[in-house]
């Protein structure tokens, strides 16, 4: 991780998403971990399979500026988490690992439909707040 927020702060990226970062934490629902040099990154946790091994997690990388901006953050679940930051309009970051070919179809079908879900909320959100009702 160090690598790559050396690499994002080089290239002046401030918001970088990552998915399956293979990180557990318990009992957190979103984790920030200090980077470094103002460096912040949000991550929900990976989940444990069958055979105890940490799969999954999602996280947004935030530069000092970015972080400073952070109004709002939210996990929709362990592969979905979205930011929300102050400007006019509001940008919104959604990262998402979505299942892969091998996952039960249940699994990818519960998935697309929540990332559906989060899309369709954070739109009337988004339009709400820039009509000013």
């Amino acid at each position: 991780m160090g690598e790559l927020t050396a690499l994002a702060e080089e290239k002046r990226v401030d918001i970088l998403c990552i998915q399956e970062h293979h990180i557990y934490h318990e009992n957190v629902h979103i984790q920030m971990k200090d980077m470094g040099k103002g460096w912040v990154l949000a991550m929900s946790s990976g989940t444990k399979n069958t055979v105890n091994s940490t799969v999954g997690g999602v996280g947004i990388l935030m530069s000092p500026f970015a972080y400073k901006s952070l109004e709002y953050r939210e996990k929709a679940s362990p592969r979905i988490l979205l930011a929300k930051f102050s400007g006019n309009p509001t940008p919104t970051v959604i990262t998402c690992y979505s299942p892969t070919n091998c996952s039960p179809d249940n699994e990818a079908v519960n998935f697309y439909s929540l990332l559906s879900d989060v899309i369709k909320k954070t739109l009337s959100t988004t339009l709400r707040l820039s009509v000013g009702t």
